[in-house]
């Protein structure tokens, strides 16, 4: 039902403050997950840099502990400059080959669904611990 303003009415469990703060800060311990691609990755532009590079979405799966499963992680990969070989270093770990000279893409939505393994670590970042990945392992279960 709408109001006045065209507005549907919202009814939605948020849950409580403490469980959801405790969710958003939740962090996998460092160590090696297997991982999804969820998305095509977006390409994004650096604040300090201005260089462009890739943003991938991943989520963890088969971990150890179930708890630790669909947990996002954030992976960057750059397109310009000498940093161009982390990405395609990435792809070669995904058991891809890299083709050609553009990337498209058709190319990037086809790595949807794709697992590999990574090592996850913490790093500090304006006093904020997050997790992060240190490197990709590659592709094998």
């Amino acid at each position: 039902m709408a109001d006045d303003a065209g507005m549907p009415a919202l009814d939605i469990e948020m849950g409580e403050y403490d469980d959801v703060e405790e969710e958003a800060n939740k962090k996998l311990d460092p160590g090696p997950y297997r991982v999804r691609i969820a998305q095509a990755p977006e390409a994004k532009f650096g604040q300090e840099s201005g260089k462009q590079y890739l943003a991938w979405r991943l989520v963890t799966v088969d971990a150890p502990d179930p708890a630790d499963n669909n947990f996002t992680l954030f992976y960057n990969t750059p397109l310009e400059g000498k940093g161009r070989v982390i990405f395609f270093k990435f792809i070669e770990s995904l058991g891809q080959r890299w083709e050609g000279t553009r990337i498209s893409t058709e190319f990037l939505e086809g790595l949807v669904g794709l697992e590999f393994n990574v090592e996850v670590g913490i790093r500090t970042w304006n006093d904020q611990e997050s997790n992060e990945v240190k490197r990709v392992l590659g592709n094998t279960p």
